[in-house]
């Protein structure tokens, strides 16, 4: 069985959607900015409920924008820059 990974910025992250993850042979990785050192209770709660197919995952640096956290994404994963 192939694993589905999804990638989350927990900047955009609604916690209520988070349970829609809890899908057999499916992960979530919470991607949380270098500096970002306070989470909502609600994101954590739901991140936990999803136990070992989630993982929070600290990025190296801090962007201006989405498209530098999705090259911290594409980095983190070990695929070719586009």
């Amino acid at each position: 069985m192939k694993t589905q990974v999804i990638l989350v910025d927990w900047e955009n992250v609604q916690p209520e959607l988070l349970p829609a993850l809890n899908l057999e042979g499916t992960r979530g990785l919470v991607f949380i900015g270098p500096h970002q050192n306070k989470l909502p209770f609600a994101v954590v709660q739901a991140v936990q409920k999803l136990g070992q197919s989630a993982q929070y995952v600290q990025v190296s640096k801090q962007g201006n924008d989405a498209l530098d956290i999705q090259g911290q994404k594409i980095e983190y994963l070990g695929l070719p820059d586009a």
